[in-house]
């Protein structure tokens, strides 16, 4: 997605928010213009899209071009008359973690997943794992699952994350200091085909 694009998003977000450009830029801690640049594409927010999110209160998603989008089962859950039972959603689903941090790919596949996840996580994604070796991995999957993570790479303690090893080989493992984090996993859905 081009900065322009992503500058009307943030733009129209921080007037949703109700923030002037110059507290935006206080909490990104550049100035005003700066913000201006972002809004207008002429500098790249890129390396800043994480914190705009958290500011402006969005998903990074929406801001690259790849919101969730809520489906209902029925009338009584697009009204508000639900307990969350039937909810739905889906996140970009990637074949490669490559796809996921190019920032000129757009993704054309999504994934569906239950509604509750999108309000307890966010800059969620779908990874397909057909790339992973489960034997160099601490937990078990087939190539054939797909893993459900978060971007936040926060709170890991006792979680399991997906890492970039000394070697470049993706693993899925239980979290330790040392580990370079690329993402939360959240849990793996089996595909049996």
């Amino acid at each position: 997605m081009d900065s322009k694009k992503i500058g009307r998003k943030i733009k129209n977000a921080r007037i949703e928010s109700g923030l002037s450009q110059a507290q935006l830029g206080k909490e990104l801690g550049v100035t005003w213009e700066m913000v201006s640049r972002y809004e207008n594409g002429r500098s790249s927010a890129f390396n800043h899209i994480d914190t705009i999110a958290d500011i402006l209160r969005k998903d990074v998603g929406y801001f690259l071009g790849f919101s969730h989008q809520v489906k209902y089962d029925t009338k009584e859950e697009q009204s508000g008359n639900t307990k969350g039972g039937n909810l739905r959603t889906t996140i970009p689903l990637f074949d490669s973690y490559n796809e996921v941090i190019d920032e000129e790919y757009e993704p054309t596949l999504h994934y569906d997943i239950p509604g509750w996840v999108v309000t307890k996580y966010t800059k969620l994604f779908a990874l397909r794992l057909v790339s992973f070796n489960p034997e160099e991995s601490d937990m078990e999957f087939s190539r054939e699952d797909v893993a459900v993570l978060s971007k936040v790479t926060y709170n890991l303690e006792s979680s399991y994350v997906l890492t970039l090893g000394d070697d470049d080989t993706l693993r899925l493992k239980k979290f330790e200091s040392t580990d370079n984090v690329l993402g939360k996993l959240l849990y793996i859905e089996r595909r049996f085909c």
